[in-house]
């Protein structure tokens, strides 16, 4: 299973050293309950791209039980910025604009889990929320779209851009 594989290098690099703190960045394969326990476990940060919209979480105002993808509408714009993307096969160059947007939430523990994570009788996670999305863009083109948690604190779109160079 990915979640395994991710939480072995976890715990493999360890715990940082004082004075020092490691960001752990991972693709939708590492978004896993698993993972972030192993995180937590290991003190690290995380940048950890979302896998599936349709997972409940609580909203982390609120506390209200939601899809995902019904929270992400209610989170704050704090921004946008301009990227410019190369040209690919079937589509141009061309510049994107990218509003950012951000929230708290926490993951619930899912009913299915391992009999180490059943162990730590671990609460709901709390993890901030970033999505990037492409507002305006050509017709034909699918958008740009992350959505990004993070352990690392989120009070600005100067935090926020900070996340969004690791990923």
């Amino acid at each position: 299973r990915e979640s395994h594989v991710w939480g072995t290098v976890v715990e493999q690099i360890g715990p940082p050293q004082d004075g020092s703190e490691y960001v752990h960045v991972f693709d939708r394969a590492a978004d896993n309950f698993e993972v972030y326990c192993h995180l937590l476990r290991n003190r690290g940060h995380w940048v950890i791209r979302a896998a599936r919209m349709i997972r409940n979480v609580f909203d982390g105002n609120t506390n209200e039980r939601i899809q995902l993808k019904d929270y992400l509408p209610r989170m704050k714009r704090i921004g946008e910025y301009t990227l410019s993307l190369r040209a690919r096969p079937g589509q141009a160059a061309r510049k994107a604009t990218l509003e950012v947007r951000v929230g708290k939430i926490l993951i619930p523990r899912p009913r299915n889990i391992s009999p180490w994570v059943r162990s730590l009788n671990q609460p709901p996670i709390a993890t901030n929320v970033i999505e990037v999305v492409e507002v305006g863009a050509p017709k034909g083109v699918t958008p740009i779209r992350w959505i990004l948690f993070t352990s690392l604190p989120i009070n600005s779109f100067e935090d926020a851009w900070v996340v969004i160079g690791y990923y």
